[in-house]
């Protein structure tokens, strides 16, 4: 067996090996409901976690007029 064709085999067995641990693990996931849903996409985060970039910057702006 040529060297191109071992690499060629291990790159294909990889990809296969890969995809199945991804299918299974999906299946895993659906089955015991913690997937996605809708409202977890749609719904913004909330501002104690996430604040705006305009709330960030004017507090630094606050901050450096302290000074």
């Amino acid at each position: 067996m040529s060297v191109i064709a071992a690499l060629s085999f291990v790159l294909v067995a990889g990809f296969v090996a890969t995809g199945l641990v991804g299918f299974f693990g999906w299946r895993q996931r659906m089955r015991e409901g913690t997937g996605f849903s809708i409202d977890q996409v749609l719904m913004p985060a909330s501002r104690a976690r996430r604040p705006f970039a305009s709330e960030k910057r004017s507090r630094a702006d606050a901050e450096g007029a302290r000074l």
